[in-house]
């Protein structure tokens, strides 16, 4: 009898657990739009979400949905160091070279015993799922980070200080000129387009630019009239002398 009463408050106590434990599942569903079912899933698969989610983070994917597993997981990881390789030697990335180097990378797994049953083909589809796995994403190239000498800047700075210092230079002593351009004409290397279109389509460039170079003193208290290089030397129509710039020509 003790046991009997045992084991029917038991399967109360359990009872009551799983009303709670289905409230709760179906306030969470309404409140975020899905089924108790979806959410008894999440649940059930939380630490495996979590795990992905801290994986994804990693590589900067912060919307990812689904946890669907990659077919070729070692050749997109392998790829995916490759690329941050050359991205810190600052070395430019194409979607063909991207392309072309999976299909190197997966030769050589197959080659080492790998993948021997599988096919694989380096799409469009593909490349774009794999992009939106690890986070990359296609920029236009700008500026001339890449191209600076980073032993020749260290060195420099260490022989300016001195230099500086020996001289006893102030802030408003120091000065620094740069040559820069102006492409008067150039369109825009990108454009929004809408859904109807697959590309958007681009003209000609034209290159037109004036060159010119800014020179300034460090706490910027005195600025030296703008140095502009023109391809005439006497321009049609213009006083060059009343310009206020210092202006001469290419040649």
């Amino acid at each position: 009898m003790y046991q009997l009463r045992a084991e029917i408050a038991e399967f109360r106590c359990y009872e009551t657990q799983l009303i709670i434990l289905t409230t709760a599942h179906d306030y969470l569903g309404k409140k975020y739009g899905i089924g108790s079912s979806t959410v008894t899933r999440i649940i059930q698969k939380k630490e495996a979400i979590r795990g992905a989610a801290n994986k994804f983070k990693e590589y900067g994917v912060t919307n990812r949905k689904t946890l669907k597993e990659q077919t070729f997981p070692l050749l997109e990881e392998a790829l995916y160091v490759w690329i941050l390789q050359q991205r810190q030697s600052n070395i430019l990335l194409t979607v063909d070279v991207l392309k072309t180097k999976a299909e190197l990378l997966f030769k050589m797994f197959q080659d080492r015993g790998l993948y021997k049953v599988n096919s694989f083909a380096s799409s469009d589809g593909w490349m774009h799922r794999f992009k939106q796995r690890f986070g990359l994403r296609v920029k236009a190239v700008a500026g001339e980070k890449a191209s600076v000498n980073v032993e020749a800047y260290l060195n420099f700075k260490t022989v300016l200080l001195k230099k500086i210092q020996e001289m006893k230079l102030s802030i408003s002593q120091i000065f620094n000129a740069d040559e820069s351009a102006l492409f008067i004409k150039l369109l825009a290397t990108r454009s929004v387009v809408t859904c109807n279109e697959t590309v958007a389509s681009g003209r000609k460039q034209n290159k037109t630019r004036y060159t010119f170079m800014p020179c300034a003193n460090v706490d910027g208290s005195l600025k030296l009239p703008l140095y502009f290089i023109g391809t005439a030397a006497k321009p049609r129509g213009i006083n060059t002398e009343e310009l206020p710039v210092s202006y001469v020509h290419s040649k």
